[in-house]
């Protein structure tokens, strides 16, 4: 039996500087996963103060539920993984709430809620399936 794991984030001291949008390690997350496999995760994430309050890089898996509010940049941002999404609840990005490069990306439920750039950005060489999708208030849905 798989366990599952919850991860919070509410720590408004990890933080970049506006003139510095990564870490010592080049990272961009408040909460960062790097190289590895997930499976049946459930994050919680607020007033995170980085570029990203999740970073997904080089990571295969699945999450259960996701939920982040108050970020002051990306919410979600994933590159050159495998993700399958479950449930991802964002509310008041100040970028984009979901971005996604070079990977392949299965969205099964979306509710986001004022991004202040995209609800979904996708791109570079990112292959993304979503079933179902609710935007409120983003400035590009």
């Amino acid at each position: 039996m798989k366990q599952l794991i919850t991860i919070k984030n509410g720590n408004k001291q990890n933080s970049v500087s506006a003139d510095q949008r990564f870490d010592e390690n080049l990272l961009t997350g408040c909460i960062t996963f790097l190289d590895i496999n997930i499976s049946k995760l459930s994050i919680f994430s607020d007033n995170s103060q980085c570029e990203d309050s999740v970073n997904f890089i080089r990571v295969n898996g699945d999450t259960n539920t996701i939920n982040i509010s108050n970020s002051v940049g990306d919410a979600v941002d994933a590159d050159f993984s495998v993700l399958e999404f479950n449930e991802i609840n964002i509310t008041n990005a100040k970028n984009d709430c979901i971005d996604l490069s070079s990977g392949k990306y299965y969205i099964k439920n979306a509710k986001l809620i004022s991004c202040s750039d995209k609800s979904i950005s996708a791109g570079e060489k990112s292959s993304v399936v979503i079933d179902n999708v609710k935007t409120v208030s983003s400035d590009i849905s």
